[in-house]
């Protein structure tokens, strides 16, 4: 679903999706809500777009897990740190060609699917079930946001290991290196925080770990 389409116009994104075989709907505004199954994708286009897209966006996140991609005219780096704090998978600019388009569709669709084919983790006293999208500890339900939550899964996939801030910010935001790695320490500290213990997450040579915290 590309939001900013007209459902009767064959516009120029939509006939180079279609040589990939990407479907295109159009949507004039943002859906409150994805039911599953229904879209594999939603893609805000900021140069057409007419209501308040970024506020769209946030109440889609809060209501689905759907990738979310945003393409933008603008190149300013603010801007994708606030897309990808309100719950998108993947920022591109305009112009954009189709080959990076499709690839970063499917990095986004391909981030679902593998969070589907794994339900539930489980690291001493933590459990994730990332389709209902639920952490507990303990038995005890932990709010996360979006980014909390991909970024805890994402270091449970590989409990012990090291991951390298770049190769964090490539799997949970979706993107290439772009931002100052405090950004990913930010979020770090933030789950520590909700899961009640700094020993959750460590701070280690190689990036971040996960431990099973006694």
């Amino acid at each position: 679903m590309v939001v900013g389409e007209r459902a009767d116009v064959r516009s120029p994104l939509r006939s180079g999706l279609a040589r990939f075989g990407v479907e295109v709907i159009g949507a004039d505004r943002s859906p409150e809500r994805v039911a599953p199954g229904d879209i594999d994708l939603v893609l805000y286009d900021l140069a057409r777009s007419h209501d308040d897209p970024l506020e769209g966006c946030r109440r889609l996140r809060s209501q689905s897990q759907v990738p979310i991609m945003v393409v933008s005219p603008s190149d300013r780096e603010d801007e994708r740190i606030e897309w990808f704090e309100v719950g998108a998978d993947q920022f591109a600019v305009q112009p954009v060609g189709a080959n990076e388009l499709v690839a970063r569709i499917r990095a986004a669709t391909r981030r679902v699917s593998v969070s589907r084919n794994d339900a539930v983790l489980r690291v001493g006293r933590l459990m994730i079930d990332t389709r209902a999208h639920r952490v507990c500890v303990d038995d005890v339900e932990i709010s996360l946001a979006v980014r909390e939550h991909d970024l805890l899964v994402y270091l449970a996939r590989t409990p012990g290991v090291a991951q390298s801030p770049r190769a964090i910010f490539d799997a949970v935001w979706g993107e290439p290196w772009i931002v100052p790695s405090k950004t990913i320490a930010v979020h770090v500290s933030q789950l520590r925080r909700k899961l009640g213990s700094y020993d959750w997450i460590e701070t280690c040579p190689g990036g971040f770990r996960l431990m099973a915290c006694v």
